[in-house]
């Protein structure tokens, strides 16, 4: 049956819904991921890097429902903004660019 079909024989001479357009959830995680990709190319200290890559692979993993991590997805993306605003060796366009993005991602989880 068709929606209107089922509305006639519900409730005679209401009109049809209007048509529900399919929309594109958010998804978090690509953004991350490229936030992580963002990464590789820097020549800033391997530890920061690796530091800043741990934080992002810890957000993914706290998005994961099943898990029920102790540290939320946006705790791990305020530690990364720490670690990005103290790490040195970062040109400015990189750093605006990662800023941006991370806010991007803090914004599709909802974090405040």
């Amino acid at each position: 049956m068709t929606g209107q079909e089922v509305l006639d024989r519900v409730k005679p001479g209401l009109t049809e819904p209007a048509p529900i357009t399919a929309i594109t959830p958010p998804l978090a995680g690509v953004d991350i991921e490229n936030l992580r990709a963002m990464l590789d190319p820097l020549t800033i200290n391997a530890a920061s890097k690796t530091t800043m890559q741990s934080q992002l692979t810890n957000a993914l993993r706290a998005m994961e429902v099943r898990l029920k991590p102790k540290v939320s997805a946006c705790d791990w993306m305020k530690q990364f903004d720490a670690t990005l605003k103290k790490t040195t060796g970062i040109g400015p366009a990189d750093r605006a660019d990662m800023v941006a993005a991370s806010s991007a991602v803090k914004s599709k989880l909802g974090c405040k």
